[in-house]
Formats: C-alpha cells, sequence, structure tokens
C-alpha cells in the first residue's frame, strides 16, 4: 500500500483516525436540530472517505450536546481502513453531462443571460 496522508481526529474525548488507501475525499459533516430558541438539542457527526470505487464509514454518532473537533496531520503512515461499501449513487456518464451542459448553455444563451 503507498503512504497514505493520515487525519488524527480528536472528537471530544474520542480520538480517531481517518485516511484513504488513493485519490478520494474525507467529509465530515456535523448535523444539529436546533429548538424553536435557537438552542441545539442534539447532533450528528459523521465521517466518511469515498473513493473513486468505494465509501468508508469512520464514524457515525450522536449527541444532545455539540461535538468539540479537532483536526491535525496524524504521525502514522498507515491505518486500518473501516470495511468499505459500494457508492449506492450511480455515475452520470461523461458523455452525459457534455450533453446536459450544451443543452443549459444553449438555453441560457438563447434567453440572454451569458
Amino acid at each position: 500500500m503507498d503512504e497514505m496522508e493520515i487525519i488524527a481526529c480528536n472528537i471530544g474525548k474520542r480520538q480517531l483516525e481517518v485516511g484513504l488507501p488513493s485519490t478520494g475525499t474525507i467529509h465530515i459533516n456535523l448535523i444539529c436540530t436546533l429548538s424553536p430558541l435557537g438552542k441545539i438539542e442534539e447532533s450528528e457527526i459523521r465521517i466518511t472517505g469515498i473513493t473513486e470505487e468505494s465509501r468508508y464509514r469512520f464514524l457515525q454518532t450522536k449527541s444532545e450536546d455539540i461535538f468539540p473537533i479537532e483536526l491535525q496531520s496524524s504521525s502514522l503512515k498507515e491505518i486500518t481502513l473501516p470495511t468499505p461499501f459500494a457508492r449506492t449513487k450511480p455515475k452520470m456518464p461523461t458523455e452525459t453531462k457534455l450533453l446536459w451542459y450544451k443543452k443549459l448553455k444553449k438555453e441560457l444563451e438563447e434567453k440572454g443571460l451569458i
């Protein structure tokens, strides 16, 4: 396995290392539910790694309070990845994207917006 960039995450009292074996993205989503008065009622954090082929769920947890989060580079050179799961969202073929782009561009030009 090639050397990977690893991120150390301190989430509250929990420590976690995340990284990907190839090119991709790490998504850190913090979802907060607010009361009508604007107070946080609960929060959820999800950390997922996404590559071209797979998704890796590193963490998904809920709390009744906000999560203090600290991110930094890790000194680790390698980590054990969670079990990957296949991407459920199908990718649109490049030709189809190009067709829709040209169609939208033509409509915008006809309306004088670009």
